[in-house]
């Protein structure tokens, strides 16, 4: 997570948010959404009773160190939960170790793991996949500072985690590596063992290019996208460097923007994405290109037309940010946003409807359990109708 510069740090909890909301960490709470009457919890969806959400603590019984700027994914075969990697939150210690949590018995488990085998290095800010059978990732900080900090991202290359044999295999596809070579980049997985990256921070600065890596045939492509304004103009790539303050205050101002305006807002790191099959897009939202200013620019990238534009919600997003982390639950048709930082550190809970175009604070109850401290850095998933939330850190934890 960050301190007074928030580019720098990082921390590690765990949470879970669905129509039951939770969190784990070295002590884990749960966060739940129930139907009760009487409730005035607001909610986008017609039709739909009032909804009471509460946070349950869970004690997991001993687990992996606490961090931040890790990632996670779901074995769904075996109902776990897989974390690889992050830091601690002054970023003086780097893991490389991976972690199984069983989503029904609630306890981490022994991976089989043994830090002899052929593995990754230790790193942050990585971005990961799963799939049906492995675990993806992709690049990542490895020096000690992201700042004016040539080269930490040299030795981020891509790896394999099989969930069967519990070991590691390097990708070896013709320019894999180049493309990994970044920090603070999120990938998404779309059929056929797709997968989409997008931004970062690379050797030589703020990165806006997207690629298509084809995990079956090990092939990767830099896309060539196009770009689609509010009025549907359309522009070419190559963006102009705006400063990051003058787009954010436009962003402020209005919510119609130019294609050439949408260039300029395709960029950056520490924002988070998540690929929704409905619709069959990458949705991008947050970050921040210089790390002083965020932004709460939400953007979709249509896989088959590879087109960029905004997703024009209804309401206003969250407030901008960095860092912070998101899940989709296709049951629901929904994404929801947990923590982060913007100034500040948040721990608060946001749902986007797709269908309605509507977001949503959740906001438990005040007459349960408490919910996750402040964080940014943390990592969640959907599982079961439950938000799991895990790690994150703030200045001092």
């Amino acid at each position: 997570m960050q301190g007074n510069n928030p580019v720098d740090d990082t921390a590690t909890e765990t949470s879970i948010v669905s129509p039951t909301v939770s969190q784990m960490s070295s002590t884990t709470p749960r966060l739940s959404e129930e139907l009760i009457p009487g409730c005035e919890t607001p909610t986008s969806r017609k039709n739909t009773p009032p909804r009471v959400y509460r946070w349950k603590q869970i004690d997991p019984g001993e687990g992996p160190a606490t961090r931040g700027r890790h990632t996670v994914g779901i074995d769904t075969k075996r109902g776990n939960l897989i974390m690889f990697g992050g830091q601690n939150y002054d970023m003086r210690r780097k893991y490389n170790d991976v972690a199984r949590f069983d989503l029904s018995a609630e306890r981490w488990i022994d991976t089989g793991y043994s830090d002899e085998q052929l593995s990754p290095c230790a790193r942050s800010s990585h971005a990961s996949v799963t799939t049906e059978d492995a675990l993806y990732i992709f690049g990542g900080a490895t020096g000690k500072s992201f700042v004016a900090s040539p080269g930490c991202c040299r030795d981020a290359s891509t790896w394999r985690y099989d969930f069967q044999t519990s070991e590691w295999s390097k990708l070896e596809a013709a320019g894999i590596d180049e493309v990994s070579s970044r920090y603070g980049h999120t990938t998404v997985l779309a059929p056929d063992n797709k997968v989409y990256l997008f931004g970062g921070m690379t050797d030589a600065g703020c990165d806006w290019n997207t690629f298509k890596i084809d995990l079956v045939e090990q092939v990767v492509e830099k896309l060539e996208c196009l770009f689609v304004g509010s009025d549907g103009d359309v522009c070419g790539p190559n963006p102009d460097k705006t400063p990051p303050h003058e787009w954010i205050a436009r962003e402020e101002e209005s919510p119609v923007r130019t294609a050439k305006q949408v260039r300029d807002c395709v960029r950056g790191f520490g924002h988070t994405a998540i690929y929704n099959p409905n619709t069959d897009s990458m949705y991008v939202l947050g970050g921040t290109i210089d790390g002083r200013h965020y932004h709460s620019t939400f953007l979709r990238l249509d896989i088959k037309t590879r087109r960029w534009m905004l997703e024009e919600s209804k309401n206003k997003p969250p407030e901008g940010r960095y860092v912070h982390c998101a899940a989709f639950d296709e049951s629901r048709n929904a994404m929801y946003i947990f923590g982060g930082y913007c100034g500040s550190y948040r721990s608060d809970v946001h749902e986007y409807d797709f269908a309605t175009k509507q977001w949503t604070e959740i906001k438990p109850h005040p007459a349960f359990q408490e919910g996750p401290c402040l964080r940014s850095g943390a990592c969640s998933v959907v599982w079961k109708d439950h938000l799991y939330i895990f790690g994150g850190c703030d200045d001092q934890r």
